[in-house]
């Protein structure tokens, strides 16, 4: 594929995006965040194999549209999902790990399509590599549990208030 042609794929994946990160506004509080993550993963893990599979102009501009409106759906649910899970005092050091995370996947995703696709120009079998990593992801949002929410007798400095007791108040 040229170059210019590949440009403009990311340039509409990103447009895709913006345009999924704006919906999930809409959708993120409707529906249960798991199922949505769950349900993008979906959609990508079906956009990589097609690409693995399919080639052309339209398949490209279709998955580069589909795909970054997954991406955007997702994104924001999840970051959502980690103050659901973990609550405002923790959200710092587990965005801080989830982003440590997201980056070495940023690091070693394109260094295992270029070691899978091995310089033939081949790369159906990296999309599907990364399909069944993505499925990965997928099967991990589906079997997320919430946790039991925290009662405010549970935290110490609740309800001591005007008491000094906790070293806040």
């Amino acid at each position: 594929m040229p170059l210019a042609t590949a440009g403009l794929a990311v340039a509409v994946m990103s447009m895709a995006q913006l345009v999924g990160q704006v919906i999930t506004g809409f959708v993120g509080d409707r529906v249960d965040k798991r199922y949505l993550a769950a349900g993008c993963m979906f959609v990508q893990c079906t956009v990589l194999l097609m690409m693995a599979t399919v080639s052309g102009f339209g398949l490209l501009v279709t998955a580069a549209v589909v795909h970054g409106l997954a991406w955007g759906l997702r994104g924001p649910a999840m970051t959502a999902m980690r103050t659901d899970y973990f609550g405002i005092a923790s959200f710092g050091t587990i965005m801080g790990w989830s982003m440590g995370f997201v980056s070495l996947g940023l690091v070693f995703g394109p260094l295992l399509v270029t070691a899978i696709e091995g310089g033939h120009g081949d790369y159906p079998l990296a999309f599907i590599a990364l399909a069944v990593v993505t499925a990965v992801g997928m099967i991990a949002f589906l079997v997320l549990r919430r946790p039991d929410p925290v009662r405010a007798t549970d935290i110490p400095h609740v309800g001591t208030v005007g008491s000094g007791t906790c070293g806040r108040c």
